[in-house]
């Protein structure tokens, strides 16, 4: 079994990218007039594991950022200091 090419392998990006932003749009073009296919569900699903894991690394740097700022230890330490 041979696996994808360069070029398809950056098609699969491509349309992975496309369904993050209008979803609804491409997956009913790309279900034509049938029902969706497990190839389908598959790819959407990806789009949305891309989704997923680009909104986790962008939360890891506002977190770091927070910590190299001190952001909110301020706050915590005033808290503290009225107990």
């Amino acid at each position: 079994m041979m696996g994808l090419t360069i070029s398809e392998s950056q098609i699969l990006r491509d349309a992975r990218t496309l369904i993050a932003r209008k979803p609804d749009e491409v997956l009913r073009y790309l279900a034509g007039d049938q029902p969706p296919t497990k190839a389908l569900v598959a790819l959407a699903l990806s789009a949305q594991l891309e989704v997923t894991k680009a909104k986790l690394e962008s939360m890891k740097v506002t977190m770091a950022l927070c910590e190299f700022l001190k952001v909110g230890e301020e706050k915590q330490d005033e808290v503290d200091g009225e107990q």
